[in-house]
């Protein structure tokens, strides 16, 4: 075991047989996305990079209710309605559907970043770590503009 525990460690597991519900959020969010990403791309007649962003948005969201269920924070168990209006917005193209699309994006990306905040304040409290330092400051900047461009992609304004 090293000798200063990433949050990565932490959020994901480390030399445990037990993995943290966040291990199976993420491994929930990277099978979803990859398998329907195939499925969706053979199937749906759309721009594949609009399709692909919107399908991470709706694999975040399918991960976060997953985490619910794990962790037993059935707050995050919204995130289903999330899932499905974004599954709807993927295939049928209408003004409520948009809404909901932009509504359901809102919400996900809110639950992850309340999700990330509360995992990290636990992370420091467990671990130690008392300095967040620049890093912390630079590491949030580059998430922040990912995820706007991936909501940008999702919504066709960069292209």
């Amino acid at each position: 075991m090293p000798t200063h525990l990433s949050f990565t460690q932490y959020l994901l597991g480390h030399a445990t047989s037990k993995r943290p519900p966040f291990y199976w959020a993420y491994t929930t969010l990277w099978s979803h996305w990859i398998v329907a990403g195939a499925l969706t791309t053979l199937s749906i007649e759309r721009d594949i990079l609009s399709v692909l962003s919107s399908l991470a948005l709706a694999s975040l969201s399918l991960g976060l209710v997953v985490y619910g269920l794990v962790a037993r924070q059935f707050m995050l168990v919204i995130n289903a309605f999330c899932y499905a209006s974004i599954l709807w917005y993927l295939t049928q193209q209408s003004p409520a559907a948009l809404g909901l699309f932009i509504f359901s994006a809102i919400t996900g990306l809110t639950s992850c970043h309340a999700l990330i905040s509360r995992e990290y304040a636990q992370y420091k409290r467990e671990v130690g770590v008392h300095h967040a330092g620049s890093k912390a400051l630079w590491t949030t900047g580059i998430t922040s503009t990912a995820i706007v461009l991936l909501f940008a992609l999702a919504m066709g304004v960069l292209y």
